[in-house]
C-alpha cells in the first residue's frame, strides 16, 4: 500500500506498490518495494519528482504512461523495463541507469521527447519501438552484448 509522509521539503507519497491516486506529484519509493507494478502511476500526469532507492529490480508494463511533468528518474539497480514503462513521459529529459539493466521491452520509452542520453552498458534486448518519438535522443551508449 501507499501513503503520505511529511518531511521538511513538503508532501511527500510514500509508495509501497499498488495504485497511486492520480494527482501525486512527489513520490518516494519505500525501500521494501522491488518491483514498481505495473500501472502503478498510469496517468499521474502531475508527478514531478520520484525518489528511488538501490533495490529496485523492474519496472513493469505501464508503470509510469503518461507521467507528462516527470522529468528525471533514477534506477540503478533496475534488471527490466516493461512495455510502455515510461511511455508519454515528454519531459523525461534524465534517466540513470546501473550496469545491471539487461532488457528493455516494447515502446517503452516512446514518445520521450526530451530524452537526449542514455547509457545502457549491460543492455542485452531492445523491444521494438522502444524510443519511438524521442527526436532529441543523440547519444545511445550500448552493450557489446546486445542482441540483435
Amino acid at each position: 500500500m501507499a501513503d503520505h509522509a511529511d518531511d521538511d521539503v513538503g508532501d511527500i507519497f510514500v509508495y509501497r506498490g499498488g495504485r497511486v491516486p492520480r494527482h501525486v506529484t512527489r513520490v518516494r519509493i519505500d525501500k521494501s518495494v522491488e518491483e514498481i507494478e505495473e500501472i502503478a502511476f498510469y496517468n499521474c500526469e502531475h508527478l514531478v519528482h520520484v525518489e528511488t532507492h538501490d533495490g529496485i529490480r523492474r519496472v513493469r508494463k505501464c508503470a509510469f504512461y503518461n507521467c507528462k511533468l516527470l522529468r528525471r528518474i533514477h534506477l540503478k539497480s533496475v534488471v527490466e523495463i516493461g512495455e510502455y514503462a515510461f511511455d508519454g513521459c515528454e519531459n523525461l529529459a534524465d534517466v540513470e541507469f546501473g550496469d545491471k539493466l539487461e532488457t528493455i521491452g516494447w515502446c517503452a520509452f516512446k514518445g520521450c521527447r526530451s530524452l537526449q542520453h542514455l547509457n545502457l552498458p549491460s543492455i542485452i534486448t531492445i523491444g521494438r519501438l522502444a524510443f519511438w518519438k524521442c527526436m532529441a535522443l543523440t547519444d545511445v551508449e550500448l552493450s557489446e552484448d546486445l542482441k540483435q
